[in-house]
């Protein structure tokens, strides 16, 4: 069942008790340096976690700093009893601290691979239906069952407690720009890049940049680091600043949202037109190019047997960053959102 009504919380600035704020009512599902180095030539990656850990934890604490009271005692409650993915007490309290359980449970019987992103076409007109989910499924869908799941007290506490830590992951996934994206590429994952004047470990793919090192560009949080709480302290501030409009808890709406940003910024690197296969040869993704490829960076290749390397320059990189800070905020605030209408009436 799905709950209704919602309404944005006012909290303290250092994260305090929140009181909530009067409710607006709606569905929860509503629409509405310089240089250049690059280190090793590989074939293309597994599919990777949108965001890294990093930007998973940080998208789920400022939706922690959000949550209404009721919220926050139905996610204790949901947590109290939380087991890690080998079915052991895991200890876990907090949003940020279940923000990767999806990535744990990876090749494990409770792993859905294909609900973590949605293969939109960036080229071309988007076509209706989404027969990207047809199958196997899409987080879209998933985010959809996972929010009937929550809210439905007649469900027993372990599957509302899956429901949630899938809910937390996903909603972070479809703020993540090729999470919603698709060139015959797997969401970037077969583009091999390097970051110019950012020294980099072994081959990065476009997609891994966007999980990790432009992550840590923007925030200088590692990936294996819980974010600091000065930081969340300020993108929770600018969280509650966010105008009620940008408030959609329809996961529609912010896959079409990241959509639309891989394809006028993530895929708008040196060389890339639709009507071209990853590699820059003549393929089958065809249609009308929407990315800007004027970042002012070349391409150094490997040998004939790869693809070439794209070089993201320093303009590209801060374009990306301000883009990452923006999904993330805005996930964390409509994740709290979510939580609140669908545990917090």
């Amino acid at each position: 069942m799905r709950a209704t009504g919602a309404g944005r919380t006012a909290r303290a600035a250092r994260g305090g008790t929140a009181a909530p704020a009067a409710a607006s009512r709606r569905t929860p599902l509503r629409r509405a340096c310089s240089g250049l180095l690059w280190i090793g030539l590989a074939a293309a990656s597994a599919a990777c976690p949108a965001w890294g850990p990093a930007g998973h934890r940080l998208t789920a604490a400022i939706a922690e700093r959000l949550l209404n009271d009721k919220a926050q005692a139905a996610v204790r409650a949901l947590l109290a009893s939380d087991l890690t993915a080998a079915g052991l007490p895991s200890g876990r309290t907090t949003l940020a601290s279940i923000a990767v359980w999806a990535d744990e449970i990876r090749h494990s019987p409770a792993d859905q691979p294909a609900a973590h992103f949605d293969d939109v076409p960036v080229c071309g007109p988007v076509p209706a239906g989404k027969p990207w989910c047809a199958g196997a499924g899409c987080a879209t869908v998933a985010t959809l069952r996972d929010v009937d799941v929550l809210g439905d007290a007649g469900r027993s506490l372990q599957e509302r407690n899956e429901a949630l830590k899938w809910i937390v992951h996903l909603v972070a996934d479809l703020h993540q720009p090729l999470h919603a994206a698709d060139h015959g590429d797997r969401g970037g994952n077969a583009v091999q890049v390097a970051l110019a004047g950012v020294q980099t470990r072994g081959k990065l793919t476009l997609h891994g940049a966007w999980d990790n090192e432009l992550v840590a560009g923007e925030f200088g949080v590692p990936s294996n680091r819980n974010p600091p709480f000065a930081l969340v302290t300020q993108l929770a501030r600018e969280a509650r600043a966010l105008p009620e409009e940008q408030m959609s808890t329809d996961p529609d709406d912010w896959a079409r949202e990241s959509n639309q940003l891989a394809r006028s910024v993530a895929y708008a690197y040196p060389g890339f037109a639709c009507g071209l296969d990853a590699v820059g040869a003549p393929g089958a993704a065809a249609g009308a190019g929407t990315a800007d490829t004027g970042s002012g960076a070349g391409t150094a290749s490997g040998s004939a047997a790869d693809a070439p390397i794209i070089v993201l320059s320093q303009s590209y990189q801060r374009r990306a960053e301000a883009v990452i800070r923006q999904r993330i905020v805005l996930g964390g605030a409509r994740l709290a959102e979510l939580l609140n209408a669908v545990l917090g009436q």
